[in-house]
């Protein structure tokens, strides 16, 4: 006889995943049969150190904004990247593909942004200059409606020659 296992949630050995924990940023896909699902949970993240995720270049890494503010992708005090390098801007959407990328869900799509050098829109000295850093997927530098939202999955993808490189984001405490 085998034993019973209590309802809940089962890792993919069908054992019950009561131990199982995900890392502070760590984001899942939620996927449910039915069309009126809805997952709530409860508490807080305790979060005394930063946390670094170390991702593959040319491969997608969903992370999640965990800190209890919306995320300004530009704030060095609320996150900092390494071995991501700004791209080239050139008219948009040349750069799309080639820069380093963050694609957070909107609820019907996706609004992408794009690790930029700094750079004059359209390549005219006559307008505004940008600074390094996100922008928007016309080169624009990000506003507040950018932020990305407490809890809001997103994907990061950075491109390289070289697929043995990796590149950390660390969210601070």
């Amino acid at each position: 006889n085998l034993p019973l296992i209590p309802e809940g949630w089962c890792n993919s050995n069908g054992q019950t995943a009561d131990t199982d924990k995900f890392d502070a940023g760590a984001a899942v896909w939620f996927i449910c049969p039915q069309s009126d699902c809805m997952i709530t949970t409860p508490g807080q993240v305790v979060m005394s150190d930063d946390q670094d995720f170390t991702c593959n270049v040319n491969k997608y890494k969903m992370l999640a904004n965990f800190i209890p503010v919306p995320l300004d992708l530009n704030n060095k005090d609320q996150v900092a990247y390494e071995g991501i390098e700004p791209y080239d801007y050139s008219f948009p959407p040349a750069f799309a593909g080639k820069a380093p990328n963050v694609q957070v869900w909107t609820g019907g799509g996706y609004t992408q942004y794009y690790y930029l050098k700094e750079h004059h829109m359209m390549n005219n000295p006559n307008l505004p200059l940008i600074p390094e850093g996100w922008c928007n997927s016309n080169g624009q530098a990000l506003t507040d409606a950018d932020k990305i939202p407490v809890g809001r999955g997103f994907w990061v993808i950075v491109y390289d020659k070289d697929d043995t490189k990796t590149y950390t984001v660390t969210f601070k405490q």
